[in-house]
């Protein structure tokens, strides 16, 4: 924002992060330079930053993308930052192993799964029962209603010591105990709306929490540094 001559704020020109009128940048927000006309040009859709004189020249990147010389090459698939080639940091949905390569992290109900393989447990949440790597509610403690918790992702709620079946919500994972209407965790791709439902996630992401806020892209796709869109690989 800038004073015009009228004692007003208005918005500096688009990309500008500040100004001193409404056609003149002093300085840009990430991911553009500084022209000697004192636009905000954008940099190389790879660069977070780049040098002033070179827009292709990256002097940051964007997240799983690691600078070499100049040059946004990527880090290991999967892997938000690395060094050296090595990932030190996996991006969301995946975990780093003792081989330092990102595989895929348990999906609910499972609290722990077979390596790469998220929906395949070995291990289940509270009290939920584990059959052939898949994890149930224990059923039993509803027969004298000593049900203490319904585990996690089964969509189930305690009520009255029992477990019981959340209303159908498209693409919940699970209701709210306090108003079984309403979803407070969806599946991948999805994200629980300000209606507490579950709404699709943006062109390209695989991972959201609102349609505009993307942490994890679709093979074929970049997420930008604090973009949250993703962008279809060039």
């Amino acid at each position: 924002m800038f004073l015009d001559t009228d004692f007003t704020c208005k918005a500096c020109p688009k990309y500008c992060k500040e100004c001193t009128d409404a056609t003149t940048c002093i300085t840009c927000r990430n991911g553009f330079i500084l022209t000697a006309e004192k636009k905000c040009r954008s940099c190389s859709i790879l660069c977070s930053e780049c040098l002033s004189n070179s827009v292709i020249t990256c002097s940051s990147c964007s997240n799983g993308l690691e600078l070499l010389n100049g040059v946004c090459v990527p880090c290991p698939n999967n892997c938000n930052t690395c060094s050296g080639g090595t990932c030190s940091q996996c991006a969301n949905g995946y975990t780093l192993n003792d081989k330092f390569v990102c595989v895929l992290a348990c999906q609910l109900p499972c609290a722990t799964c077979a390596t790469n393989l998220p929906t395949v447990c070995t291990s289940c949440y509270g009290s939920a029962t584990l059959t052939a790597g898949i994890c149930n509610v224990k059923a039993s403690c509803n027969t004298d209603s000593s049900c203490t918790e319904c585990g996690q992702g089964l969509n189930f709620y305690l009520d009255s010591g029992k477990c019981l079946q959340c209303p159908t919500i498209n693409s919940c994972l699970q209701c709210n105990p306090n108003d079984i209407t309403s979803c407070t965790l969806c599946v991948e791709g999805y994200f629980v709306s300000s209606a507490a439902s579950c709404s699709e996630c943006g062109l390209g992401c695989k991972s959201c929490t609102s349609e505009a806020a993307c942490n994890v892209c679709q093979p074929g796709y970049i997420l930008p540094e604090s973009s949250g869109i993703c962008l279809k690989c060039t």
